[in-house]
């Protein structure tokens, strides 16, 4: 946890080539919308989902929004996981 508190990945950020989900919970004061949104901007092509009345536990708060933005982006990229696995 200290690692993660203390360490500044912004550097990394543009260099992630996968694609990734930014999900954030518009009443979030943890991780805030903001820096979603951030996370968002710097990593080319991420996806990001914010989920009304939810704030940090998302999954759990407001599970059905939460699975639906997650399934979307599971069925967006399914055929590239399938391709990579192949390979």
């Amino acid at each position: 946890l200290h690692a993660i508190v203390t360490t500044d990945f912004r550097a990394a950020l543009p260099h992630i080539d996968v694609p990734t989900l930014v999900i954030v919970g518009e009443e979030d004061v943890v991780t805030p919308p903001s820096d979603s949104e951030l996370l968002a901007q710097r990593i080319p092509g991420a996806t990001l989902v914010n989920i009304p009345g939810a704030g940090h536990l998302t999954n759990i708060e407001k599970p059905q929004a939460f699975n639906a933005a997650l399934e979307t982006f599971l069925h967006r990229y399914a055929a590239r996981a399938s391709e990579v696995a192949a390979s």
